[in-house]
């Protein structure tokens, strides 16, 4: 079995309507660059912009121990608020992760 490699596309911008018709509807790849230039998110999305609307949430913490067939998946070992987590990961280096888990899907 081989793969037959064609270059991939690459545009600045596109129309919404150029898009649809050149490569989402012939499912034919394409890379956009700079596409989220212009989106608040990029300089609304900061540490202090989450610690303040969320910074006083608890938030439950897994570490990087493995798989243990005895013990419930994804188990938190520690908890803190939010803020708190967000100044420890600029701090340093951690083990520490938010493992996020929408429960109304299960």
């Amino acid at each position: 079995m081989s793969f037959i490699l064609k270059p991939v596309d690459t545009v600045e911008s596109i129309t919404r309507e150029d898009f649809k018709k050149n490569y989402l509807d012939k499912r034919k790849p394409l890379i956009i660059k700079g596409l989220t230039n212009d989106w608040p998110a990029r300089e609304k999305w900061a540490t202090d912009y989450f610690k303040q609307i969320a910074g006083d949430i608890e938030v439950k913490l897994v570490d990087n121990s493995k798989a243990d067939p005895t013990k419930v998946i994804n188990a938190s070992i520690a908890s803190m608020k939010f803020g708190e987590y967000l100044d420890l990961i600029k701090r340093e280096p951690t083990e520490l992760r938010i493992f996020f888990l929408n429960t109304n899907l299960i």
